[in-house]
């Protein structure tokens, strides 16, 4: 697992998957409980004493697993001799954007940060506490590193994140008031994300997928992210869609706009996001534009501590985030649109609940700086 985590190769996931498989199927009594401590070559108990206590149980539960590497290593082990269980998949998948933001702190002083909206959103969720994945490529770089150790910390389904030999994704953040920046990146590590060498069966698992933001706009992967959400939608998954607008949609992004918001279930947008994409156009007349690319879809509407509004149906549903010491709004509205999507999955209530909870991870976020992701109990906290 530790060489999985750190290399990124498959090789040692796939030896990690199977270790266990061999456990679930040979050392566990499946009908009355606990561990077998010893089996024959053959997998065979030698006898039918267990580990019975749960105190014991967890001091031995290393053992049973390093019985189960020698076995899987010896000379005249095959695959055959494992169990054939379904490997556990995410209930939530983040596609795309993944990114370092270069920040410029001084004159010749600059701050690297992980960050990415999907990558932000995917975060979001997992620090909830959902199964969750964020499916992308990374580099080889040191850049790219920084995002893997910080992926696994956040308890990401590192299955779902390639790496290969490219250039890596850069937000270089020259200015931070107001925001000025420009995007590196060509021929970048992230335009190499291939779905095809995702885990087997995942697409019949995972509950939500989500898109956003710059990476469906960086071709080829845009093309390839688009491809995947329909394919996805065809399975059963419900689709998430936040535009996020970055400078890179300035020219020619109306048609992704469309054909991403036809698959959604559920759109996602600021009101900078709406004066941005329909500039001068009043927010209610490019609200309605958004709602008339697919009027079944719920949309959310997010204006930082004011007034947010969930459109479901011909219902309006109105919230306000709890008032909080703000230290950074970095990642507010990636961790509002994870709110949402957690307590969709995972929560019981109606639509005003759901709203409160997104907006109430909303302002858990601002409480930190540097895109906090925060846990269930900060927003708990402050839902009182």
């Amino acid at each position: 697992m530790l060489l999985g985590a750190r290399t990124g190769r498959e090789r040692f996931w796939d030896c990690y998957d199977e270790l266990w498989r061999y456990s679930w199927k040979y050392f566990v009594d499946h009908e009355y409980g606990a561990w077998y401590r010893i089996l024959t070559c053959d997998n065979r108990q030698i006898r039918r004493r267990k580990i019975a206590r749960r105190q014991d149980r967890l001091s031995h539960d290393g053992h049973v697993l390093r019985s189960a590497e020698r076995a899987f290593f010896a000379p005249n082990f095959t695959v055959k001799t494992m169990a054939s269980e379904q490997t556990t998949f995410p209930q939530f998948v983040s596609a795309g954007d993944i990114l370092t933001d270069m920040i410029r702190t001084d004159v010749s002083s600059w701050l690297s940060r992980p960050g990415g909206a999907g990558w932000n959103v995917a975060r979001a969720v997992a620090q909830l506490g959902l199964p969750t994945a964020c499916a992308g490529s990374l580099g080889t770089d040191n850049f790219s590193d920084d995002l893997w150790d910080v992926s696994v910390a956040s308890g990401l389904d590192m299955r779902f994140m390639q790496r290969v030999e490219r250039p890596p994704l850069l937000a270089i953040v020259h200015k931070t008031q107001p925001p000025t920046y420009y995007f590196m990146g060509e021929n970048g590590a992230d335009l190499a994300f291939e779905p095809s060498k995702l885990p087997q069966g995942w697409m019949e698992r995972v509950k939500w997928a989500h898109f956003s933001c710059i990476s469906l706009v960086r071709q080829p992967l845009g093309s390839t992210l688009a491809k995947l959400a329909a394919q996805l939608r065809d399975h059963g998954v419900k689709i998430s869609f936040d535009p996020n607008y970055r400078n890179l949609m300035e020219h020619g992004y109306e048609p992704i706009l469309r054909n991403m918001a036809s698959l959604a279930d559920l759109i996602k947008v600021s009101d900078e996001d709406l004066h941005k994409l329909f500039p001068g156009v009043p927010e209610a007349d490019a609200l309605a534009k958004i709602r008339a690319m697919n009027p079944q879809a719920t949309v959310l509407v997010t204006r930082g501590s004011d007034e947010a509004s969930l459109f479901v149906g011909d219902a309006v549903y109105k919230g306000r985030p709890p008032s909080v010491e703000v230290a950074d709004t970095v990642g507010a509205g990636d961790a509002s649109i994870g709110g949402l999507l957690y307590s969709l999955m995972a929560r019981h209530g109606e639509w005003p609940d759901h709203l409160k909870f997104a907006l109430t991870a909303g302002a858990a976020a601002c409480r930190h700086s540097g895109g906090h992701s925060p846990t269930l109990a900060e927003v708990e906290e402050l839902l009182g």
